[in-house]
């Protein structure tokens, strides 16, 4: 009983700035804890770098929530929102108040403010190992979308090799928007906005791609072809653990408009995926982790010709009257972290 009254005191708040140590404990101490009950070998995890911390809790602060108490937080509930799409995570509880319903307090806090917003799409990812995530998740009423898989590589023993693989069809050219003008910068987010909109009605990825660069956290790159914009990806290049060392980017975006008319979706794809690696090795950077959802096997099937590898893998869930939503014929290449 006295547990439940301990967890029954924590008040579900906002998060705000002073949170940032306390979530950091929590998720390593959380996440170790289940990597423990899964038979993990190892469990700790890397401790979060200041850089992705400071980007998660600026980029949705009105979602995202903390359970605290007199000694402080004791589990949180981050939120991010692109437009009309909205996801949670990450979700950690210390072990000493788990199974006592504060996940869920902490989730649905998370979830009304966001519908309350008027979402048309809201999930989260997690891992498929976790038998104890699935089943909270599905007790939430959540459903199965697909699998989100890392496919990654690393260029450091052969950059000369790797540059060889990166032979962009004619007429699909890559442009970072870091390096432009106010103006045309301006014009890139537009572009941004409009993709957006026309791959997932109500889909808004121009706050994210301002954050990324205005926080250093990364790159935001347009796909071109001749002169019209057909796609972008945001990257993130800056290290997400303390013990990370510089060099490694994230594609963690990656959106292509519907096929047009004389045009081809694949060979477009694979004109944008090998811009995007040859910019990465005349940036300096030494390996690449492309976020791809299974219902994309085109963006997977390019990469591991190019010798990439499956690393690692997420399960995606969504609310049934929330599902996700995409024009036919559109590529949207993401990860919900």
């Amino acid at each position: 009983m006295g547990r439940r009254t301990g967890s029954a005191a924590l008040t579900i708040r906002p998060i705000e700035a002073g949170d940032a140590e306390r979530i950091r404990r929590i998720l390593g101490v959380a996440f170790a804890d289940e990597n423990r009950r899964m038979g993990l070998k190892q469990t700790r995890l890397p401790t979060m770098s200041d850089e992705l911390l400071s980007f998660y809790m600026t980029r949705s602060r009105d979602h995202s929530f903390v359970a605290a108490g007199r000694g402080g937080p004791a589990g949180f509930c981050l939120a991010c929102r692109w437009g009309s799409t909205a996801w949670l995570g990450p979700i950690a509880v210390l072990p000493p108040v788990q199974g006592e319903g504060l996940g869920r307090r902490l989730v649905e806090a998370s979830e009304a403010s966001l519908r309350a917003g008027g979402v048309a799409t809201l999930g989260l990812e997690t891992m498929p190992r976790s038998y104890r995530n699935l089943q909270f998740y599905s007790r939430l009423g959540m459903r199965f979308e697909q699998m989100t898989l890392d496919v990654s590589r690393s260029f450091g023993s052969d950059p000369g090799g790797a540059a060889a693989l990166f032979a962009a069809p004619a007429g699909v050219t890559v442009e970072p928007l870091g390096p432009l003008s106010p103006p045309d910068r301006r014009d890139g987010f537009e572009q941004v906005a409009r993709i957006s909109n026309a791959v997932s009605p109500g889909l808004d990825y121009r706050a994210e791609a301002e954050l990324t660069l205005t926080s250093g956290m990364g790159e935001v790159l347009l796909a071109r072809r001749d002169a019209d914009a057909i796609g972008f990806a945001i990257a993130h290049v800056r290290p997400y653990a303390r013990e990370e060392k510089e060099g490694v980017v994230r594609l963690n975006t990656l959106l292509l408009l519907p096929e047009a008319a004389g045009g081809s979706r694949d060979e477009e794809l694979r004109g944008f995926l090998d811009g995007l690696g040859r910019w990465l090795l005349a940036a300096g950077y030494d390996a690449l982790i492309v976020r791809v959802p299974t219902r994309f096997p085109a963006a997977r099937d390019i990469l591991l010709e190019r010798g990439f590898a499956i690393t690692h893998s997420d399960v995606r869930l969504t609310w049934p009257d929330l599902p996700e939503r995409m024009q036919a014929g559109a590529v949207h290449l993401c990860k919900w972290e």
